[in-house]
């Protein structure tokens, strides 16, 4: 097993080489981005990297899924899970959770203050950590 450790000054150098690297999101990038997102899936010749505040890994993204079949209104449910299978799951990736979560913390404030919620979930979707607080989204998809 690998051997993990938090280091502050390493985290603090890479959590500020993220948020000089892409602007923080603020409400206009924020509408531009719903928009786009509205008019690629009301019209499949749109093309999201176009657009100036896209990502264009993000666009990209959507292009493949849209190729790949996805929709991305349909509703996605599996079987619940028992405690037992959730706690075999959490400590099947316990060593991931434990080097993503000390790796949030360093941005954790940043997460918080533009109104992020980040997952990390399993090959299956299951929820191993969670960040942010829904109550600072401040907008309706």
């Amino acid at each position: 097993m690998l051997k993990h450790r938090c280091d502050a000054g390493i985290l603090d150098v890479q959590a500020n080489y993220f948020t000089t690297k892409k602007e923080l999101l603020h409400q206009e990038r924020w509408q531009a981005i719903l928009q786009c997102n509205q008019d690629f899936l009301q019209n499949e010749a749109d093309d999201p990297c176009r657009y100036p505040y896209m990502d264009q890994e993000v666009g990209a993204s959507w292009i493949r899924s849209r190729n790949m079949g996805v929709d991305p209104y349909t509703v996605v449910t599996c079987q619940k899970l028992n405690v037992e299978k959730i706690s075999e799951i959490l400590d099947k990736n316990r060593e991931l959770i434990d080097i993503t979560n000390c790796l949030v913390k360093s941005f954790k404030d940043l997460i918080l203050s533009c109104g992020y919620i980040l997952y990390l979930v399993d090959k299956n979707g299951v929820v191993l950590l969670n960040e942010g607080d829904w109550e600072k989204i401040s907008f309706v998809c």
